[in-house]
């Protein structure tokens, strides 16, 4: 943001806001639509229109302009119908080998990390060897998409900050193209509501 100052008629002072810095209000608008809000409809379709009253409370909750946040949430939804498109569509072949299944999701985790900076991703990198050390103990073959999206919900879950509001898990699930019955199978085939609590 700039201050503008008028000195006379002719001459105009930029002072820029030293406190503003775009990533840190990506970070605050994506967690604020992720752990407030639900951005997936009832059909698992992302919303494509969001109402002013909608950017309005956006802007008054971190103290920002409308038009910002309103650039910064619609192409942020662009990017996500995109990413989310292309993990469905693509076809993830070769990865029974969990070498290399780990490689793919640590390098996806930090795709998604990027996209959505929503999470720890030294955490969830930690996170995700545990996780594949368990998926091994139980001989156990998962999806890629449905790696990513436990990881994160178990980092999210775990983490210290945003206690009382964690990630929506059916933003989440859309987040990272995973179905709602493969990552409730494999949270319950794997116990991890054990785990967690631990």
């Amino acid at each position: 943001m700039i201050n503008i100052t008028k000195n006379d008629f002719r001459t105009l002072v930029f002072r820029p806001n030293r406190d503003f810095n775009l990533k840190n209000l990506k970070v605050q608008i994506l967690n604020l639509l992720f752990r407030e809000f639900s951005l997936v409809l009832n059909n698992n379709r992302l919303i494509n229109e969001l109402s002013d009253d909608f950017y309005k409370l956006i802007s008054e909750r971190i103290s920002n302009s409308i038009i910002i946040v309103r650039h910064q949430v619609i192409k942020f939804l662009k990017e996500l119908e995109n990413f989310s498109k292309f993990m469905r569509c693509y076809k993830f072949r070769g990865l029974h080998n969990s070498l290399l299944m780990y490689r793919y999701v640590r390098i996806y985790l930090h795709k998604v990390h990027k996209l959505a900076p929503i999470f720890d991703y030294e955490r969830a990198k930690k996170n995700l060897g545990t996780l594949q050390e368990l998926l091994n103990r139980k001989s156990m073959y998962v999806h890629l998409t449905t790696q990513i999206a436990l990881v994160i919900y178990i980092t999210d879950l775990k983490s210290k900050h945003n206690i009382e509001n964690r990630i929506t898990q059916k933003t989440l699930r859309y987040l990272c193209a995973c179905s709602a019955y493969a990552f409730h199978r494999t949270r319950n085939k794997l116990n991890l509501d054990y785990f967690l609590k631990k």
